[in-house]
């Protein structure tokens, strides 16, 4: 069979290294505008390369968003945002980290906006699919996975930061699932029972819902 790579791979690696730290940088250029502006925007947190039509990308090379000197520095003190995506993000923080992305989350919300969660389900029956995705799990980039968040433990902590909370997806503690449609213009999730074509996908990892999620969104109360 044909390697399909031309390249070695210390060399490809080094490529991508480069790739990402010219989209990162001019990520940051871009965002400005909107801000400076006072643009009301969509955004998506932590979002390494990917990126969504009419939305803005975030890095945690510049936006940690634990860190509300990094909020601080890229938002200047503005409530901008009226769509925020974080899918598969939150779960490589600890709790304390997570209470503290929220706090700096909500105080950049407009009134009525949405934050979309997607982070791997801590209430899947499947064990395969929980020892994949678990604390120092072991599937792809689980390793530093620091918190299984299951619905309860989620909407709890979303309820103590004062959003409004809707399971749009995913799993509750007797093991009912729960799958309800929702507009992906409000926020796109790759790893979705609702994104087929992913689901399909030859190039998926090899466990069952390993393009699954728990997927909630939180509203900021008016």
């Amino acid at each position: 069979m044909t390697n399909k790579y031309f390249l070695p791979l210390f060399i490809r690696l080094k490529l991508r290294n480069v790739e990402k730290v010219i989209r990162y940088s001019f990520r940051r250029i871009l965002i400005r505008i909107p801000i400076f502006f006072d643009r009301p925007i969509n955004i998506i947190l932590g979002a390494a390369l990917t990126y969504q039509k009419g939305w803005y990308s975030t890095n945690e090379q510049w936006l940690d968003i634990t860190k509300e000197s990094d909020w601080l520095n890229v938002f200047k003190n503005k409530v901008l945002i009226k769509n925020i995506v974080v899918e598969h993000v939150l779960e490589h923080l600890t709790y304390s980290e997570l209470n503290l992305a929220l706090v700096n989350i909500y105080k950049h919300m407009l009134p009525g906006a949405r934050l979309r969660i997607a982070v791997p389900d801590g209430y899947n029956p499947n064990k395969i699919y929980i020892k994949n995705v678990g604390i120092n799990g072991i599937g792809p980039d689980a390793s530093d996975h620091k918190q299984l968040l299951n619905f309860d433990i989620l909407s709890k902590t979303l309820l103590k930061h004062r959003f409004e909370v809707e399971l749009l997806e995913g799993y509750i503690s007797n093991g009912d699932l729960t799958t309800k449609a929702y507009d992906p213009l409000d926020g796109y999730i790759k790893r979705s029972r609702s994104n087929q074509a992913n689901m399909k996908n030859i190039d998926s990892w090899d466990f069952q819902d390993a393009e699954t999620s728990l997927i909630v969104d939180a509203f900021k109360t008016l």
